[in-house]
């Protein structure tokens, strides 16, 4: 075999140099009590976002789950939407726990994902275990998604966990390496359909290491077989004949631009998006041929993760509605190949180390600002929307329509029905009237949804029938996640001029 191919691509290539700085150089103890420091403070901020009111697709998943005779049944409910692992957790606390209590679990699992991805950066790259929890660890993006009742906290810890135990297999093969990667795998595929892509790299990177290993075949499918058996019964079972949920479409580049952004700590949209999109390419590029250089097996993992598998799904899909989080494997795998960059870089020399020492710094900068917002402002004030219209309302009916019947009319009853003391024991009832019901006389109050991005709504508008509204309150978004509300009261009966 080729020296650049490692045959045993679980040991780390790289070795400390005697210019070693921090995070090579100190005691073990030192880095020990820093990674801890920023464990806690990673995990404190995952917590902190779980709370807050649930969103469309988190209110959504909960509808499925409660509607589900069986938990056999949430298997084979063929609609995106349907993150089976989440769903099967929901189904087990019931639709009345709490928000939070819903979204702990898969905050759980993201944060574990924290030490397998610590584990792994040793392995990897001598002293990447700091610049990787970093990365890893206050990336607004994984906080965001990761403290969601839905499928991708558990996406990310079953990610890092098989490639942790991937590369512990390769390194030396043992039985329960083996059976850990074919549950994480298999789990992964459960938690998120686009595990695929950590999948594929999988399969060419085990494939490649293993060809020349004797047994290596029998090998390969040790570890393969359970994940492929689970992939095949999902695709027949709940891949084919599956529903859309209708989102507001984008186009490829545009949401590529956002997910390079958020991964950066950005915005989604805008020129800061495009500077910081461009930024995270190039570092992510670097990082890449320096991985090329070091080990050509694992640079061939990452690009496979990165770069190929969702570019063949997305060209054979085809998909209309993609959306940052669908790139959250692919941004995974591109911020531990950054993490090991950076430690490369620290032990380089004082060039090296400043440089690090910027980006990492940087980095925490730029994420600070929307995880503080997701934090104290939480991702929508849906229930404060509806405590307010309530007790806004002279009579007992709080008559509402609203711009999307589908999205408004969820949310809107799900935390109407949370909020007890304002409708059920006031005696309020929330009538939602639809667009194909909407009286000649409007109704008292109307709402208008709006993104990040978009631009806000007048402050008054006359609907088709001539009534006029007024916009009387906003109720802003704190996250990417949810949509800001603007509650408009119908003036007066009097209609709008002809």
């Amino acid at each position: 075999m080729s020296s650049d191919i490692n045959p045993s691509p679980g040991r780390a290539p790289d070795q400390p140099s005697a210019d070693s700085l921090v995070l090579d150089a100190s005691p073990a103890w030192r880095r020990n009590a820093v990674l801890i420091l920023l464990a806690l403070v990673a995990v404190g901020l995952r917590v902190a976002a779980a709370r807050g009111d649930l969103v469309l697709d988190e209110i959504w998943s909960l509808t499925m789950a409660s509607r589900a005779d069986s938990a056999w049944q949430i298997f084979v409910i063929p609609h995106d939407n349907n993150h089976i692992l989440n769903t099967l957790v929901l189904y087990t606390l019931g639709p009345n726990a709490e928000p939070l209590v819903l979204r702990l679990p898969a905050v759980a699992a993201g944060s574990l994902a924290l030490w397998f991805a610590v584990q792994l950066a040793r392995r990897l790259t001598p002293g990447a275990e700091i610049p990787v929890m970093i990365l890893l660890g206050f990336s607004h993006i994984l906080i965001l998604f990761g403290s969601e009742a839905r499928g991708y906290g558990y996406l990310v810890g079953c990610t890092l966990a098989a490639w942790w135990a991937i590369e512990d297999f390769l390194d030396q093969p043992r039985s329960r390496s083996a059976a850990a990667f074919a549950l994480a795998s298999s789990l992964g595929l459960l938690s998120h359909l686009t595990f695929v892509f950590a999948d594929a790299a999988f399969v060419v990177y085990s494939g490649l290491a293993l060809r020349s290993r004797r047994g290596g075949w029998r090998q390969f499918v040790v570890l393969h077989a359970l994940p492929v058996l689970t992939g095949i019964v999902l695709f027949f079972t709940y891949v084919l004949g599956m529903s859309i949920g209708a989102g507001n479409p984008s186009p490829l580049l545009v949401t590529l631009v956002a997910t390079l952004s958020l991964a950066a700590g950005g915005p989604q949209y805008g020129p800061a998006a495009v500077a910081a999109a461009a930024a995270m390419t190039v570092l992510v590029g670097v990082s890449l041929v320096f991985e090329f250089r070091a080990n050509r097996l694992r640079g061939i993992l990452y690009v496979v993760a990165i770069v190929l598998a969702p570019g063949f799904v997305l060209a054979v899909t085809q998909h209309q509605f993609i959306y940052p989080r669908y790139f959250i494997v692919p941004m995974i795998f591109a911020y531990v190949a950054v993490g090991t960059l950076l430690a490369r870089w620290f032990r380089s020399g004082h060039f090296g180390q400043a440089a690090a020492t910027v980006l990492l710094t940087g980095y925490l900068a730029c994420n600070f600002t929307p995880v503080m917002r997701l934090i104290s402002h939480g991702r929508a004030e849906f229930s404060e929307a509806m405590r307010w219209m309530a007790e806004n309302t002279a009579g007992a009916e709080v008559a509402l329509a609203s711009d999307h019947d589908f999205r408004n009319s969820m949310v809107a009853f799900y935390h109407a029905g949370r909020t007890g003391q304002t409708y059920g024991d006031n005696d309020k009832k929330l009538s939602y009237i639809g667009q194909e019901q909407y009286p000649p006389q409007g109704t008292e109050w109307f709402l208008r949804h709006s993104f990040d991005g978009d631009v806000a709504p007048p402050d008054r508008f006359t609907d088709p029938n001539g009534n006029m509204f007024e916009l009387v309150k906003v109720f802003p978004a704190g996250s990417i996640s949810g949509w800001t509300w603007w509650l408009y009261r119908r003036s007066s009966t009097q209609k709008a001029p002809p």
